[in-house]
């Protein structure tokens, strides 16, 4: 047996050094506590990823509601935006007549005119609806923390 383990790789010691930057500070970790920390990261940089593609769909989602209330109604917000002066005043006009918010006047705004022929009703409410379902499973991940360590 001894004989076996010298002359074979049926042991082998390799000797490594496991520093990690643990609590914002290099460590020297053993096994358990350099899984702790790794997973404590993993845990933190899902939380942020998470964190911000929320900001970023609830913006849109905002903007799409805003498009859709737009449709609704586009044969005034045509003429509000033709009887004011300006860009800005456009924008402050229709946040005051419709009570869209300045987000949503700035979109309606900058959106051309031939985007108004194409835009249709139904890709809108889909979108709302697949940024609905997005925001509800990054409200989930958030919310429970086995969902996010998943």
């Amino acid at each position: 047996m001894t004989y076996l383990f010298k002359n074979t790789d049926l042991q082998i010691n390799y000797n490594f050094n496991m520093v990690a930057i643990a609590d914002l500070k290099p460590k020297q970790l053993g096994l358990k506590p350099m899984l702790e920390a790794y997973l404590k990261h993993r845990r933190e940089v899902v939380t942020r990823r998470t964190q911000y593609d929320l900001k970023k769909a609830e913006a849109r989602q905002h903007i799409v509601q805003g498009l859709i209330k737009m449709i609704s109604i586009l044969d005034q917000v045509i003429h509000t935006i033709r009887q004011s002066a300006n860009k800005g005043d456009a924008k402050n006009n229709l946040v005051a007549q419709y009570d869209f918010s300045v987000e949503q006047a700035e979109a309606i705004v900058s959106l051309q005119l031939y985007r108004l022929t194409n835009t249709d009703i139904t890709a809108l409410e889909e979108e709302a609806a697949q940024l609905a379902k997005s925001i509800a499973e990054y409200h989930n991940i958030l919310d429970h923390p086995a969902a996010r360590d998943a």
